[in-house]
């Protein structure tokens, strides 16, 4: 790529020590043309052969979410609802019905909406799980939009649905304490590690067989609840480094119930959340989820903007072959479009 393209990246980025190829965001803000690329889209979406559907495909994935909505706006001015025309029409443009009909229409969604319907797809499905990676690896902000972007959706407060999905458990009130956004909760994006606190913090992590329970666990269990992944990343080198054991190896000893899976999944994330995405999307890539409930698209879907390429870098030094080959692989023709190009971005 050019020298002047990857300095107007940068300057876009508001970051110069983090402008590199292999880290960050795989979707970065370029600059670009509303009017231009919605009457573009116009243009495709009068025809119906493959590679107009292509080209709509290439203008809408290498725009960050914002510039998107640009687009709709100007798609609008111009002609109608981009989402409603893309709803009536999508047989047409794609395949109907098909899983990379979803893609299109979610991405066209900010991150909240997108990760409150996934949300909702989770907690109506017997047996599925994808709700609880989307909590624990959000910020507090995150979560307290994505319930604003729920309850306006469905009309339902999300922590109140969740909570009926998951019945009279512990998890449930974990989760519950989790959503539920009027709670001044301090785990952000933005953290400082307090070296104090990480001394202290040490201490309460379990060293018996318990249910790591608020009654049992208080301290360790508010520790999950309410500290920052830093600070929980922090406590876990903390405690390897005094221990020998892996923090998430002594969770998983002793913590003896159905918070285990959770604090399991914060532990791993704090520790390493590039890692943690990349084994999330390999086990998907070897299963037979179907879209309602992948984690493949949510991951590269919901972190294009925030670290997709570090997610990518990951999985390609874990596993043989890389991540666009697996993508390839395991994914159909057409919704391999959509997620390849969400995994390779437009970074220089």
């Amino acid at each position: 790529m050019k020298l002047s393209v990857i300095i107007i990246t940068c300057i876009l980025s508001f970051n110069y020590g983090e402008c590199r190829p292999s880290t960050g965001p795989s979707i970065i803000a370029l600059p670009f043309n509303a009017g231009d690329d919605a009457n573009a889209i116009i243009s495709a979406m009068e025809k119906s052969s493959s590679d107009n559907k292509d080209k709509i495909v290439d203008i809408l994935m290498s725009k960050t979410i914002s510039q998107r909505l640009e687009i709709g706006a100007a798609y609008e001015n111009t002609k109608s609802d981009l989402v409603k025309d893309f709803k009536k029409d999508i047989g047409k443009y794609f395949d109907g019905g098909k899983d990379s009909d979803k893609n299109m229409l979610e991405i066209l969604k900010t991150t909240p909406e997108f990760l409150a319907s996934r949300i909702n797809r989770s907690v109506k499905k017997d047996g599925s799980d994808g709700y609880l990676s989307i909590i624990i690896t959000s910020s507090s902000e995150m979560l307290r939009n994505v319930s604003i972007a729920y309850k306006k959706e469905y009309n339902q407060e999300m922590a109140m649905d969740i909570s009926k999905h998951l019945g009279e458990t512990d998890l449930a009130g974990f989760v519950f304490k989790l959503t539920s956004y009027n709670i001044d909760l301090q785990r952000s994006d933005h953290a400082k590690v307090d070296d104090e606190l990480t001394k202290k913090l040490v201490n309460v992590m379990p060293n018996t067989k318990n249910d790591c329970s608020v009654e049992i666990s208080k301290d360790f269990y508010e520790m999950m609840q309410k500290e920052s992944f830093a600070q929980i990343k922090a406590v876990g080198e903390l405690f390897q480094q005094n221990s020998g054991s892996l923090a998430v190896d002594t969770i998983k000893k002793y913590c003896d119930g159905v918070l285990n899976t959770p604090f399991v999944l914060i532990m791993n994330f704090s520790m390493d959340p590039f890692k943690y995405f990349a084994h999330e999307m390999n086990e998907d890539i070897k299963g037979d989820n179907d879209d309602e409930d992948s984690a493949c698209p949510r991951i590269l879907i919901s972190r294009s903007e925030i670290d997709m390429a570090d997610i990518r870098t990951a999985y390609d030094a874990a596993y043989e072959n890389g991540l666009e080959w697996a993508l390839r692989k395991y994914y159909k023709k057409r919704e391999q479009m959509i997620l390849t190009a969400l995994a390779n971005g437009n970074q220089p």
